[in-house]
């Protein structure tokens, strides 16, 4: 039962705009990055993850989609990297993240296809 409070807690500071995930500078909405985090493996993995070259902040539209959730959504490689690093630190507080980011505000991560228009024989 306690882990389920600490889960539950971790989960409303995370959807809190200004609140990061204790001990870490990017485990959370936006960066805050003040100085070294104590939880610098698991920190690393979300400032790796903030990185993403493909995202849709909340309330923007981008790649002809809407995101109306509480979180940026990022691309679905990007948010597999995220589980596969917090996996691979294997501590406490990288299995809680995990656990939030799976479980709590459900997530859709962005897929983009590319539709061949024209092909061409040459030679």
């Amino acid at each position: 039962m306690r882990s389920f409070c600490i889960l539950l807690l971790a989960a409303f500071a995370l959807a809190e705009a200004t609140i990061m995930y204790p001990g870490t500078n990017y485990c959370g909405p936006g960066s805050f990055a003040p100085g070294e985090a104590k939880l610098k493996d698991v920190d690393d993995c979300c400032k790796l993850h903030d990185g993403c070259p493909i995202k849709i902040e909340r309330g923007v539209e981008k790649y002809n989609l809407f995101n109306d959730g509480l979180f940026t959504r990022s691309s679905c490689e990007c948010d597999e990297k995220l589980r596969d690093c917090l996996k691979r630190v294997g501590s406490w507080h990288s299995k809680v993240i995990r656990k939030t980011y799976d479980f709590f505000g459900p997530r859709k991560c962005i897929e983009i296809k590319t539709t061949c228009i024209e092909r061409t024989i040459s030679g």
